[in-house]
């Protein structure tokens, strides 16, 4: 259980440094030129939530963080792909992305899963 809570409170601050991340790039556009501030703003909006449901782990977070996990996976799985595809380059973060999302996912219903126990 110890183990468990640590994880979570890595990945509340993993997920509350990518809202920094998004909320420099709302204002700073050379950041990350391939999205429009809009969708940065959003981001920070969605991982202030990913960090909060992390750190907090309402019921509800659960399948709503499913549906982002999905999201992400097409999202940075495609941007991965093209990059390796186009250029043999390997885009770190949308790796870290595609292997982060999951894991978080897999733990979060593992302690769902042991709560209703």
């Amino acid at each position: 259980m110890r183990g468990r809570r640590f994880a979570f409170k890595v990945l509340a601050t993993i997920f509350g440094a990518a809202a920094l991340y998004h909320l420099v790039a709302t204002f700073d556009h050379d950041m990350d030129p391939s999205s429009p501030p809009w969708r940065h703003a959003l981001f920070v909006a969605l991982n202030l939530a990913c960090a909060f449901g992390m750190a907090t782990r309402p019921p509800p977070f659960v399948p709503l963080f499913g549906l982002l996990v999905l999201q992400q996976l097409v999202s940075h799985g495609a941007d991965a792909w093209h990059a390796w595809s186009e250029g043999s380059r390997v885009d770190v973060t949308s790796l870290g992305v595609v292997l982060l999302m999951p894991f978080a996912f897999a733990l979060l219903v593992i302690d769902r899963r042991a709560m209703r126990t």
